[in-house]
C-alpha cells in the first residue's frame, strides 16, 4: 500500500521516513479495518481534522482512512517514545543532582583532609627540628660532660698526689 503522508504530520514523522511526503506501509485488510474504525471513532468525537486546506492523502486502497489512521498511530507511537524520554531525563536530572551533592560532599571532605595533611605536615617538621636541636645540645652535652669528668679526673689524681698522706704512703711503699 502507498500512502502520501498529509503535511499536517510530516513534522512528526520525519525521522521516520526517508521521503517526507512519500512512504510505504503495508498493511493486511484486518489491520486497515482497525485503522478505520479508529479514524471513524475519532471522527464521531469530533477530534479528526476536517481542515478545507489540509492537503488528502491518496491511497491505493478503496478507504483513504488507513492514512489518517496510520497518522495517529504514528503520533501516538511518537508521543509514548516523548513521554518514555521525558521520564528517562527527568531520572538522570534526579540521578546528576544527588552525584552533584555527593561529590560536592566529597569534595568538601578532601579539602578538609588537605588541610589536616598541611596541618600535620607542619607540626611534624617542628618536631623534626626540635629533635635536632635536642640531638645537638645532647651532643654538646655528652662533649660537656665527658670533658668535664676528664678534668676531675686530673683534678682528682692531682689532689690525691699533692695529699700529704699521699706522699708517705708513696715513701712507704716506693
Amino acid at each position: 500500500m502507498r500512502i502520501v503522508i498529509p503535511l499536517g504530520y510530516v513534522m512528526q514523522v520525519e525521522h521516520h521516513v526517508r521521503d517526507l511526503y512519500m512512504c510505504e506501509i503495508e498493511m493486511d485488510a484486518k489491520a486497515v479495518e482497525v485503522l478505520s474504525k479508529g479514524l471513524q471513532a475519532c471522527k464521531r468525537k469530533g477530534t479528526a481534522s476536517d481542515e478545507p486546506d489540509a492537503k488528502k492523502a491518496r491511497v491505493n486502497t478503496p478507504s483513504t482512512v488507513a492514512l489518517a489512521d496510520a497518522a495517529v498511530a504514528i503520533e501516538e507511537d511518537l508521543q509514548a517514545e516523548v513521554n518514555h524520554l521525558q521520564k528517562k531525563t527527568a531520572e538522570f536530572d534526579r540521578l546528576l543532582k544527588e552525584k552533584v551533592v555527593k561529590v560536592e560532599g566529597l569534595q568538601e571532605a578532601l579539602r578538609k583532609g588537605k588541610l589536616t595533611s598541611m596541618g600535620l605536615k607542619a607540626t611534624l617538621a617542628l618536631e623534626e627540628e626540635r629533635r635536632k636541636k635536642t640531638e645537638v645540645k645532647v651532643s654538646e652535652l655528652k662533649n660537656q660532660t665527658s670533658k668535664q669528668i676528664s678534668k676531675a679526673k686530673i683534678q682528682a689524681v692531682e689532689e690525691f698526689k699533692i695529699f700529704s698522706k699521699m706522699r708517705d704512703l708513696n715513701i712507704a711503699f716506693g
